[in-house]
């Protein structure tokens, strides 16, 4: 099943992240099958998705293992963001591999879903010094999940992975 709607899930991820929009994935239908619950959600997150809609509630704690990211990933991120602070921003190599804003953006994302930065203070902002952006905290400033335009859409899908109560 998951190769028949790979195309349509990419295309999905696609379309969300263009509007910084939440791409939730398909139900898994066996809902015994715990062990291929957790690959499929591996799979999904590893597209881009940012959750999976469950069908019983037996599938949360899978779900939510499937999405969050392990210590490895979490220790990886940190040591990435304390390399990029070391080397004065820019572009540069960690552990053999170039390393530049959208591989930064992708760790400071792993940060805040496993807790430890909030989504706030992840952002990232040009540095008028003619640096590459750098991260920095602002609470206080408007993001584009923020911008009038998106109002209408979040009460009926989430922003950045966050979905509405309303």
């Amino acid at each position: 099943e998951w190769d028949a709607l790979l195309y349509a899930r990419s295309r999905l991820v696609h379309a969300a992240a263009s509007q910084e929009l939440a791409a939730m994935d398909v139900p898994y239908l066996d809902i015994a099958d715990g062990a291929g619950l957790l690959a499929e959600c591996r799979k999904a997150a590893a597209l881009g998705m940012t959750s999976k809609l469950a069908i019983h509630p037996s599938q949360v704690a899978g779900i939510r293992a499937g999405f969050l990211p392990d210590d490895a990933a979490v220790a990886h991120a940190r040591g990435l963001l304390e390399a990029w602070e070391a080397a004065g921003g820019g572009v540069f190599q960690y552990r053999g591999r170039m390393v530049d804003q959208p591989v930064l953006r992708a760790a400071r994302r792993v940060l805040v879903l496993a807790g430890e930065v909030d989504e706030q203070s992840a952002e990232v902002a040009e540095d008028r010094g003619g640096r590459e952006p750098t991260i920095h905290v602002d609470p206080g400033s408007p993001t584009p999940r923020d911008h009038p335009a998106n109002e209408d859409l979040a009460p009926l899908t989430g922003r950045l992975g966050r979905h509405s109560s309303s």
